[in-house]
């Protein structure tokens, strides 16, 4: 977590969250579910990880996708990741391709 105020940065080493407190946080967040809800939801509490960062991250996608289940939050979420990984896996691919043609070039 980073504060910059008056030309002064401030950084702060943010521990991870209990079950019970990242199930709160993110209830809070939402303004949607309930904690017990959260922390029920297995799949739910290993993507937020217990990191507050983390946590911020799956609210803006609740938010941006407009999701109103927690089913639908982790559906959300997977697909997003897959799609990072897909365009990682595609840029890595024309990297090489673009390395294997200059290498014919250079031996022409």
């Amino acid at each position: 977590f980073a504060d910059f105020t008056n030309c002064i940065s401030r950084y702060y080493m943010l521990r991870k969250l209990k079950p019970k407190d990242a199930a709160k946080l993110f209830s809070r967040l939402c303004n949607q579910f309930r904690h017990t809800d959260i922390v029920s939801n297995h799949e739910l509490m290993r993507i937020l990880e217990y990191n507050p960062k983390q946590i911020t991250r799956i609210v803006q996608i609740k938010h941006q996708y407009h999701c109103d289940t927690l089913e639908k939050i982790v559906k959300a979420y997977n697909t997003k990741v897959h799609l990072q990984h897909q365009q990682e896996y595609q840029n890595q691919q024309k990297e090489a391709e673009q390395k294997a043609l200059q290498q014919q070039q250079q031996q022409q």
